[in-house]
């Protein structure tokens, strides 16, 4: 009878320890922790919410201790996260480890973090940072995150991502690089094929550089929405505004809403300007205020050791800088101390120090005129060639 006892009590031994070290099934799914500590190799756990799975997790080992809410693991070589409807959002997820807490649900996530992330339209990308916290549909990145795809790179402090939005919010110095453009902000939000930047933003491409407080860039459509525009540079000229639109694909950008453009010692003014290619069209209010047309040496007054600027109004300017030639149209009026005169066309050679006025020309100084239909002024030389039609008061000093 004793042999028996002894028999059944090693056969009990033996099943206990058999359960213990059992292989595991491929899916264990979410449940109470049992009191002492149960140690699972190589499985897959995975969560549901209202009968559609939310997320799963593949890791060496996933183990449970004393704590009902907790669970551990380590190494984890797969993992995914899906959208309401069941799309894998986030996947391929690795890292060394982390641990779950059930109620509520939360999951944490570190060291090596690597995972690939979808975006709306199917695009992916791969994410690389040092740690991982999920909770209620979003998951946030608290540490340097980085992102990239083929063509594009971002990086920032931290991140939080909607799953079902698919949307991506990064803060904390961001860099972006899109093909042979580069970008900075203090916030972005990638959405769909959208960046949004706030926060002292900086986007240079193609020789131009923009500071703004928002810049939207679309990628299908390769287009950056700007406002609240503080400076576009170009290697000419340095533009302000409010709102502004650039397309590096047509080489265009367009500017809005009291233009100001600083170009080397002219300042000009107005509602709109477009630059084409390096061509500067500008229309609405012009107001283009410039020392060029004086000879500086000869002109300086005694109490005053700036030159006497002038003041050029229109409706209309066209600016080239390879050929340094400024086109005004439309009722155009010059004033320079009691000098004036205006034209329904003017053409300024800003480095040649050469003006040409043409239709309607009338010209004044104190008590002499000049009227006529074409007069070429050399400021440098300071001497001018009128012709058609003229008409003039001179008052020669004996």
């Amino acid at each position: 009878m004793k042999k028996i006892s002894i028999i059944v009590g090693l056969l009990l031994v033996a099943l206990a320890m058999f359960l213990v070290i059992m292989p595991t099934p491929d899916i264990i799914s979410i449940g109470p922790s049992p009191e002492r500590k149960v140690e699972i190799e190589k499985t897959r756990l995975s969560g549901w919410q209202a009968g559609t799975k939310t997320w799963e997790i593949k890791a060496e080992k996933i183990w449970f201790g004393q704590d009902k809410n907790l669970a551990y693991f380590s190494n984890i070589s797969d993992g995914t996260f899906y959208d309401k409807q069941k799309a894998a959002v986030v996947n391929g997820l690795k890292c060394n480890g982390g641990y779950m807490i059930f109620e509520p649900l939360q999951i944490y996530l570190k060291d090596g973090v690597r995972a690939e992330i979808s975006e709306q339209g199917g695009d992916k990308m791969i994410l690389a940072t040092s740690q991982l916290e999920f909770n209620h549909g979003r998951i946030f990145f608290p540490f340097d995150v980085a992102l990239a795809s083929a063509k594009e790179q971002v990086t920032g402090k931290r991140m939080t991502y909607d799953l079902e939005n698919k949307e991506a919010n990064i803060s904390g110095n961001v860099q972006i690089k899109l093909d042979k453009k580069t970008a900075s902000a203090g916030q972005v939000t990638l959405s769909g094929d959208t960046y949004l930047l706030k926060e002292n933003v900086v986007f240079i491409d193609s020789g131009r550089k923009v500071e703004c407080a928002q810049l939207q860039w679309s990628r299908a459509g390769q287009r950056a929405d700007i406002s609240g525009l503080q400076k576009l540079s170009t290697k000419e000229m340095q533009i302000a505004g409010s709102t502004a639109v650039i397309e590096p694909a047509r080489d265009t950008a367009e500017i809005n809403g009291k233009v100001s453009i600083v170009r080397n010692n002219d300042k000009i003014q107005g509602s709109k300007a477009v630059i084409r290619s390096g061509k500067l069209e500008m229309s609405g209010g012009i107001k283009l205020e410039t020392n060029q047309l004086e000879k500086y040496a000869d002109k300086v007054r005694a109490n005053d050791h700036s030159p006497q600027r002038a003041i050029i109004t229109g409706e209309k300017l066209d600016y080239d800088p390879s050929k340094n030639l400024t086109i005004i149209e439309g009722q155009v009026f010059v004033k320079q101390g009691d000098n004036e005169a205006k034209a329904d066309l003017v053409h300024y050679f800003d480095k040649a120090k050469m003006i040409r006025m043409e239709k309607n020309v009338f010209m004044k100084q104190t008590d002499q005129w000049l009227q006529c239909q074409k007069v070429k002024v050399d400021i440098a030389k300071e001497e001018f060639i009128s012709e058609g039609a003229v008409k003039a008061r001179i008052v020669i000093e004996k």
